[in-house]
């Protein structure tokens, strides 16, 4: 069985979480909007007849790194692409394309800007996804690339430890793992820094309802799916997930608020 056979059953949760997620995502987008503007803030300026004319947003969503991209450049033509249909209904401009990110299908340096935000960690094969957005560029293109750093909902973690033993968090790459994978893709970093970003909940049980609604819970990326697996290992009952919870309100509270810490990874890098 080769690795892209192994990975299907993986893709095809992701896909249907955030199939199932689109509804109530553009309510708790306030994450990914700022996050939007800081990678699009990163692009260099250009001069007028060399704006990019191609621009493919991977993993869209909801197509807020696209928007934020056209108000910089607003002659170029866009094209979102995610591989769950529901999210590329709620993008509200350019063309959109439901497809994998580690399978795009364009052709080679078809784009003169790739951008991609909060999407790499959901790839089955991350380094299979960064090899694509390389081909799919221009030898003089750029990419454009928001990472969720391994800082990122360390508190949420903690509040599993003594609950139950399955994995809440997903895993996340560190400043120089994600510069590994992207100098391995044939790739050049020009920047590479990491931003903290604190979002404020009413309470524990609105961060955790908030990270459920976007689609952002923990999904196995093992070959035999997560199903045999959880079965294996117990589902979270609910009185794990209010132990949780109260664990979290204790640690994380902030004047009768809960706090979530997420570290953000931006990226611009060229063909090398």
């Amino acid at each position: 069985m080769t690795a892209m056979t192994e990975s299907a059953p993986y893709r095809r949760r992701v896909r249907d979480a955030f199939n199932r997620a689109a509804p109530m995502y553009a309510r708790r987008t306030d994450f990914q909007r700022a996050l939007a503007r800081r990678l699009a803030a990163l692009a260099p300026e250009y001069a007028p007849g060399r704006a990019p004319g191609r621009i493919l947003d991977a993993g869209a969503g909801s197509g807020h790194v696209g928007e934020a991209l056209l108000q910089r450049f607003p002659r170029a033509r866009l094209v979102n692409l995610d591989g769950a249909r529901a999210m590329l209904g709620m993008c509200l401009r350019g063309e959109s394309v439901c497809a994998d990110m580690e399978r795009l299908p364009f052709a080679a340096g078809a784009f003169d800007l790739v951008a991609s935000g909060a999407a790499l960690h959901w790839c089955a094969d991350h380094r299979a996804a960064l090899a694509e957005m390389r081909r799919a560029l221009r030898d003089d293109g750029l990419l454009l690339l928001a990472a969720i750093g391994d800082g990122t909902l360390g508190g949420l973690a903690r509040s599993w430890r003594g609950v139950d033993s399955r994995a809440h968090v997903m895993p996340f790459p560190s400043p120089a793992e994600l510069r590994a994978a992207v100098t391995e893709s044939g790739l050049r970093v020009e920047t590479l820094c990491r931003q903290r970003e604190v979002v404020v909940h009413d309470s524990a049980e609105a961060l955790f309802a908030s990270l459920k609604g976007v689609g952002a819970g923990y999904l196995s990326r093992g070959s035999r799916g997560s199903r045999a697996a959880q079965r294996g290992r117990g589902l979270t009952t609910r009185a794990q997930l209010e132990a949780a919870m109260r664990r979290y309100a204790l640690r994380h509270a902030w004047r009768g608020k809960v706090c979530a810490d997420y570290e953000v990874l931006l990226c611009c890098a060229r063909p090398d």
